[in-house]
Formats: structure tokens, sequence, C-alpha cells
């Protein structure tokens, strides 16, 4: 009886086994004939990529088109004929304080523009430069209050028209690096969540 047992066991072995691995041969040999199963998984990684890079190079030059854009509004600004001196006085001290920040938020736009692939990839974003972006952009919107509040002290048309044209720059800019800081705070990775937990 054992015997019987113990042949048929051998002979199961035998017979099934092969079929088994041959089985996976076939398997594994449909994967390396059909390219359509490994290059759909990887073109979408590459593009995913690319669309990542370009969406941070997009936001880059809005960020930096809008600096030099509010930069130059409040520069026309400064140069008008007919303001006061305690407007002049005003909108300088803002003027001032405005390319201070920019100077900053460029730094900053600088250091997440040099961080590799591999870092992003690993680390994610750099926290304390976006932390940085995040007080200059609420110093940005202390000064359009400031800005606000000059419109009452003008009364010539086309100061009112030049000081609304850099508010609405400096609007602009704000939006293009609230969008920037957006983007980094949604950026993923393996162990950002691990910096983010010790950043806080």
């Amino acid at each position: 009886m054992k015997k019987y047992t113990l042949f048929t066991v051998i002979l199961s072995v035998i017979l099934v086994f092969p079929k088994l691995v041959n089985a996976q041969g076939v398997q594994q040999q449909d994967r390396v004939q059909d390219p359509t199963m490994d290059v759909s998984i990887t073109p979408n990684a590459d593009e995913n990529q690319v669309q990542n890079q370009n969406q941070y190079a997009v936001q880059n030059q809005g960020v930096e088109t809008q600096l030099m854009s509010a930069n130059q509004q409040m520069q026309k600004l400064m140069d008008m004929d007919g303001l006061g001196e305690d407007v002049r006085f005003r909108l300088g001290t803002l003027a001032q304080a405005h390319l201070q920040t920019q100077s900053q938020i460029q730094q900053e736009v600088n250091k997440l523009n040099s961080r590799s692939r591999a870092t992003r990839l690993f680390a994610g974003t750099d926290l304390g430069a976006v932390k940085n972006m995040k007080a200059q952009l609420e110093q940005n919107r202390v000064r359009v209050q400031q800005l606000n509040e000059l419109k009452n002290q003008l009364a010539n048309e086309g100061e009112l028209t030049m000081l609304q044209e850099t508010i609405q720059a400096m609007n602009l800019e704000n939006t293009a690096l609230q969008e920037r800081i957006t983007a980094e705070d949604q950026q993923k990775s393996l162990f950002g969540w691990l910096f983010r937990l010790f950043a806080n």
C-alpha cells in the first residue's frame, strides 16, 4: 500500500511538474513577445515626468514674468510727475520693500529649480524655500492693501490708473506665486512625508 501511494505521488510529480513549468514558460514568453504590456507603462511614467517638468517650467516662467511686470509697473508709478511728497515717500518705501521681496522670492525659486529629479523623487520639495515663499506672498498681499489705501490720496486720473495697473500686476504676481507654492506643496515623493513631519 505504501509502495502504491509513493509511486502515485512520484508519478504525479513527474507528470504534473513539467506542465506547470511549461505553462510558466509560455506565460513568460507571452510577456516578452507582447511589447505593448511593458511599453504602455513606461511612456506614461515618462510622460508624467515630462509633464511635471513642463509644469514647473511654465510656473517658473509665470513667477519670473510676473515679478518683472510688477517691478516695471512700480517703477512707472514712481516715475510719474505730480505725485505729492507724502505719496511719493510711501510709494518709495513700498517699492523698496517690494524689490527686496522679489529678490528673496527669486532666490527661493532658484533653490527649487536647482533641486535634482532624484532629490525631488526621494525628499520632495525644499520645504524651507516654500515656507519662505509663503511668507513673501503674505508680505506682497499686505503691500497690495497698502497700495489700495493710497488710492484715496490720489486725485489725478492718470495716477489712479497707473496705481490700479500696479495693483493688478502685483495681484498677478501673487497668483503666479501661489500657484507655484501649491504645486510644490502637492509634489509627491518617497520620503517627503518624513521630511514634512520633522519640518512641522
